[in-house]
């Protein structure tokens, strides 16, 4: 009885801990830029959460020509997962605005 008492303490203790590293918050972000030759931005957005070390980050592009004419392009999600404090490890699946797969990239993304 004491070693189970002594499990579940210990279990309850760990358990909080490792909450607050399974799950961040949902934010919101993305990436606006205007292209010159084009005269068009390049407008990608969505939600970004992490899980269990690995960030999820599914998007959705869009073009905005000068004359404000939206066209939906497709959506992709990218996976991350952090190797180590400068090193990345992570896969993008892209699909085009029906929904077809076109892409899978997985590749490093390194910093210095």
């Amino acid at each position: 009885m004491k070693t189970a008492l002594i499990a579940g303490a210990i279990a309850l203790t760990s358990t909080g801990a490792f909450a607050q590293d399974v799950a961040k918050p949902l934010t919101i972000d993305g990436d606006i830029a205007y292209s010159v030759e084009k005269k068009m931005f390049d407008v990608e957005v969505g939600p970004t959460t992490s899980l269990m070390g690995l960030t999820i980050a599914p998007r959705a592009h869009m073009t905005l020509d000068t004359d404000m004419d939206y066209n939906f392009t497709g959506v992709s999600t990218k996976a991350t997962y952090g190797l180590s404090s400068n090193l990345d490890l992570y896969g993008k699946i892209n699909a085009s605005k029906n929904f077809k797969y076109e892409d899978i990239t997985i590749g490093v993304a390194f910093s210095f």
